[in-house]
């Protein structure tokens, strides 16, 4: 009988997948590891201000920053059990 959680991610493993990325402006989030319930995805700017900070409970969801600025944007995303990855985004 086996376990569906996951009990170490290794880092260089991604938990998320995103696309289209370079964007105009909407970015897809898919979140690739089971067991997660619920998350937090922070989106940063190229000066480091926090400018979405969105709750999650759906694998698959979207980010838009179709009202933003052309450029490169930072996101973070956690999980419930404190797995996170971070990465840019490009909006042209």
């Amino acid at each position: 009988c086996g376990t569906t959680a996951i009990e170490y991610v290794d880092s260089d493993s991604p938990l998320i997948n995103i696309y289209p990325n370079p964007s105009t402006g909407i970015f897809h989030f898919q979140l690739l590891i089971s067991g997660s319930q619920d998350f937090v995805i922070d989106i940063y700017n190229s000066v480091g201000q926090r400018i979405i900070s969105k709750k999650s409970t759906s694998i698959n969801f979207n980010v838009n920053l179709e009202n933003q600025e052309n450029g490169i944007y930072f996101y973070k995303v956690t999980d419930n059990r404190m797995n996170s990855q971070s990465g840019r985004l490009i909006k042209w």
